[in-house]
């Protein structure tokens, strides 16, 4: 699963730039990327980071892909 890829990339602290409390550093991803990202990390399915971020899953799996590319 992607959280496994981009552990070492996550740190955990207050702020966070999808407000779920992890902080996402990586460079060259775009801010959505980011916000998915950090959803994911934080231990959202796919489904739940579409719903949060009011995409659809499709959407989500979409920015999932682009985001393995860039790692």
């Amino acid at each position: 699963m992607i959280a496994t890829l981009i552990t070492r990339d996550v740190s955990v602290g207050a702020a966070s730039a999808a407000g779920v409390g992890v902080s996402v550093s990586v460079v060259g991803l775009a801010p959505r990327e980011r916000e998915v990202l950090a959803h994911i990390a934080a231990g959202c399915t796919y489904v739940q980071t579409a719903r949060l971020m009011g995409l659809s899953r499709h959407t989500v799996d979409a920015y999932v892909r682009r985001i393995r590319v860039k790692l």
